[in-house]
């Protein structure tokens, strides 16, 4: 999407990436490649003026892109690279989760475990609301969410972690939540009861 001899403006990169934000061709793919990249780029050296809108692109293509690589590394980077940047930033991208779309938060997921101490605590809820709104243990994204509210919760988030868990315990709506809650509620709280046994967690 750019070359040596010309670069494309931000409104027209922004247009381009809109258009192959999905199709599976490997032209598709390596247009969205060359876009992530060049917005990367831009991201670097500080050139973006409208930042919402990048959000916007890099969220939208997070949802269909997430769990394919090398899409979903570049995206993390360069969300990552825009909160490290901007602050104000992380509030626009965790109003842009309220989807709960799976592959958004494999990205999210990532991007969380490089932010500073009060993001990485904001960003629990979100993650444990994406969690607990699963119907199968072994859904897209689940994983990679789960284990990031572990690592989050081995770095001093333990408390914020049980703490919003905690209420899913007794849920009478989703045996998923129960599960996620009593593992986590395990791991970091202590609380060993009954329901491990029934469901046979660790």
């Amino acid at each position: 999407m750019e070359t040596a001899g010309s670069t494309l403006t931000e409104e027209v990169l922004f247009e381009a990436l809109s258009h192959v934000v999905s199709g599976f061709s490997e032209d598709h793919k390596k247009r969205r490649i060359e876009g992530l990249e060049a917005m990367y780029r831009r991201i670097e050296s500080d050139s973006i003026q409208n930042r919402n809108e990048t959000v916007r692109i890099l969220l939208d293509m997070a949802k269909v892109q997430g769990n394919n690589d090398p899409e979903s590394s570049l995206i993390c980077d360069s969300l990552t690279l825009l909160i490290n940047r901007n602050g104000e930033v992380f509030e626009t991208i965790l109003n842009g989760l309220r989807g709960k779309e799976n592959s958004l938060f494999i990205c999210f997921s990532k991007v969380v475990l490089s932010l500073n101490h009060n993001q990485k605590k904001e960003s629990t809820k979100s993650l444990i609301d994406f969690l607990m709104s699963k119907d199968a243990l072994n859904d897209t994204g689940v994983t990679e969410v789960y284990s990031c509210l572990v690592r989050l919760g081995n770095e001093e988030l333990s408390k914020e972690v049980v703490k919003e868990v905690s209420p899913y315990l007794d849920s009478i709506t989703s045996i998923c939540a129960i599960i996620f809650s009593v593992r986590l509620c395990a791991k970091f709280a202590g609380l060993v009861s009954n329901k491990i046994d029934l469901f046979h967690l660790s």
